[in-house]
């Protein structure tokens, strides 16, 4: 069976102590064990930290995976926000040969519009017609210096009154 090593690079910054583990579906990645995932060491590039990390998989392989902050036993400390990430080998990879991952760490920031909230109530599309600008805070005279900024938001599931 032919096999590729996948080389995973991850830029982050850690607290003395601290180290990144990949745990992922594939038991070649702990089979989101995190205590037995894939352990990344700290490599300098420029001013960077980036955590390094390979693995010898099949060269057909799929997988989805996420990174942990852990402490010297393994214990989680923080794990990546958002949704897991998604790693498929591309095509045409022959057996040898190295496919390398550039991965950025996902804060809670950025998983913040994946969250219900906003896939299922602000980004969606029932009654957008309905919708009107209702603001009287908006009919104010404006100074050409004012920027205003209006979230309309419609919550279909909700009863009128609730909060």
């Amino acid at each position: 069976m032919a096999k590729v090593t996948l080389i995973f690079k991850l830029p982050y910054y850690t607290e003395w102590g601290q180290s990144l583990i990949i745990a992922g579906s594939a038991p070649a990645l702990g089979s989101w064990n995190v205590k037995q995932g894939l352990a990344l060491s700290p490599v300098h590039e420029g001013n960077a930290l980036v955590w390094c990390g390979q693995v010898s998989v099949p060269a057909v392989f799929t997988c989805e995976y996420s990174y942990h902050v852990v402490d010297d036993h393994k214990n989680v400390l923080r794990r990546e926000a958002g949704e897991k990430k998604k790693l498929v080998v591309p095509e045409g990879v022959k057996d040898g040969d190295v496919v390398e991952v550039r991965d950025w760490w996902q804060d809670a920031s950025e998983a913040l519009f994946l969250r219900s909230a906003f896939k299922n109530v602000i980004f969606s599309a029932t009654d957008n017609a309905k919708r009107q600008l209702q603001s009287p805070s908006l009919s104010k005279t404006l100074d050409p210096e004012d920027i205003v900024v209006q979230f309309i938001i419609s919550c279909p599931r909700l009863a009128a009154g609730s909060t």
